[in-house]
């Protein structure tokens, strides 16, 4: 089986559950350095921020998807219709709907 050209991974979980700690620690990890840049697509704001100036030691740069009331990703999404090389991405932030 072939190798995928860019790599994705999706990181979910619910509100407060702890997914951008998780990334923060795996993303400065030496088993998930590669030679390359890493597209960090953020959805949602948590309590928890993340440095943008460290990530970029560790390869990693940062966009914000921008969701509206229905959950489209916004016009005003910074990075929407301009293209970016990457050499993997990683969405973090999707937060999971809670159980009734």
């Amino acid at each position: 089986m072939n190798e995928p050209d860019v790599m994705v991974y999706l990181m979910t979980g619910f509100l407060d559950s702890g997914k951008t700690g998780f990334l923060k620690f795996t993303l400065k990890q030496d088993y998930f350095q590669i030679d390359g840049k890493t597209l960090l697509i953020l959805c949602e704001d948590g309590e928890d921020e993340y440095d943008a100036m460290e990530m970029l030691r560790y390869g990693v740069v940062i966009e914000r998807l921008l969701v509206d009331e229905k959950g489209n990703m916004a016009e005003e999404t910074p990075f929407a219709g301009r293209q970016r090389r990457t050499d993997r991405g990683v969405f973090g932030g999707i937060r999971s709907k809670a159980r009734a």
